[in-house]
């Protein structure tokens, strides 16, 4: 028994651990590349258009912004447009991506230059870690947690500047 659920264990670690194959890592990219233009470029019909039509979630950088619906990112992007002209987002700066056949996950830090009305520019990096979910041929979001990172806030950089470490 105990043979067994070692090989198991093994098996479902190789599973999760594996790289995503080319193709499904390409189309994960472009996929999220779609989502980034859609969003700075103000379009929330193309934006939803990328989102599962029966299953989405996002959570957003405040803790007020939860959206289960269509309507309430709707209602959430719709906010972000209001704040600002135009925006811009940069290179990410890393992106890691776990692949299955049907569901994949898509983790990645970028910066955005959000460029407001009264002439001033927010620049920041925003972390995402994305869920998507295939459907036929193209993957759909269906959750998305959005956080803006703290610099110079880990516990090592405190345990560090306190002389802790």
């Amino acid at each position: 028994m105990k043979s067994t659920l070692t090989v198991l264990l093994v098996c479902f670690s190789f599973s999760v651990a594996t790289a995503s194959p080319p193709e499904q890592t390409a189309a994960l990219t472009h996929a999220v590349d779609q989502l980034l233009k859609a969003y700075s470029s103000k379009n929330p019909d193309e934006f939803l258009a990328l989102t599962d039509p029966d299953e989405i979630l996002v959570l957003g950088t405040d803790i007020s912004e939860v959206a289960d619906s269509k309507a309430e990112v709707r209602e959430l992007i719709a906010a972000d447009f209001k704040l600002w002209g135009s925006a811009e987002f940069g290179q990410r700066a890393f992106t890691s991506i776990r692949a299955s056949d049907h569901l994949s996950s898509v983790a990645f830090d970028v910066p955005l230059a959000m460029h407001r009305a009264d002439g001033k520019t927010d620049t920041m990096t925003i972390r995402f870690l994305t869920v998507w979910k295939r459907n036929g041929s193209r993957w759909l979001l269906t959750q998305s947690l959005n956080s803006v990172p703290s610099v110079v806030h880990s516990a090592t950089e405190i345990l560090t500047s306190t002389g802790q470490k």
